[in-house]
């Protein structure tokens, strides 16, 4: 298992999650539906867990998806969030 994950994995599987499923994720993401399968393969493969139950019409988390989704859910609003740049005053010196 790997310790580094991929940040933009995590939010592919918040948009999988969140538009309920592969597809819907893909034309929100603008990427092809294989992408976002690649990509929760890897990150499943990188936490050495599954994270989803799929079936032909339905996903569901595991256990271990369901703790992971609120990070995951974090990473992408700061991902797509507004940038927001604190007041900078110049240093004096």
């Amino acid at each position: 298992m790997s310790l580094i994950w991929s940040p933009s994995h995590m939010a592919v599987f918040a948009k999988v999650i969140d538009l309920n499923g592969f597809s819907a994720a893909a034309r929100a993401l603008g990427v092809p539906k294989a992408a976002v399968s690649r990509a929760i393969a890897e990150l499943e493969a990188e936490l050495g867990l599954q994270l989803m139950r799929r079936t032909t019409r339905r996903l569901s988390l595991t256990p271990a998806g369901e703790q992971l989704l609120p990070h995951c859910r974090a990473i992408l609003a700061a991902a797509t969030g507004p940038l927001v740049i604190p007041d900078l005053r110049p240093l004096r010196i």
